[in-house]
């Protein structure tokens, strides 16, 4: 699916009445910018999607990557400051404590 076909299926699974209820609940969002689908629509459009027609699109790709480098980032800042409480503090406890 390409994003065309995107938007106009979430167009056509639009619901003003939850539109406007949606766009009250984020007073600082512009009502126009809002579709408005209700979630069991999503979910059921959600279960058309396959894994492999996803990836065929570079954007897609780009954010996979992206959050990957993102995981792995934030797992070596977890090591390396715990690891810098324990060198400051000499206290496995402390360090221990820092990861919750």
């Amino acid at each position: 699916m390409i994003i065309e076909e995107i938007q106009e299926q979430l167009f056509e699974n639009q619901d003003k009445k939850y539109q406007a209820f949606q766009s009250n609940l984020t007073p600082t969002v512009k009502q126009n910018t809002t579709i408005g689908v209700r979630t069991p629509q999503l979910r059921k459009m959600a279960k058309e999607f396959k894994y492999r027609d996803i990836i065929k699109y570079p954007e897609y790709r780009k954010l996979l990557f992206s959050g990957l480098i993102n995981r792995f980032g934030d797992a070596v800042d977890a090591i390396a400051f715990t690891w810098l409480v324990y060198e400051i503090t000499h206290s496995a406890s402390k360090s221990a404590a820092y990861l919750l």
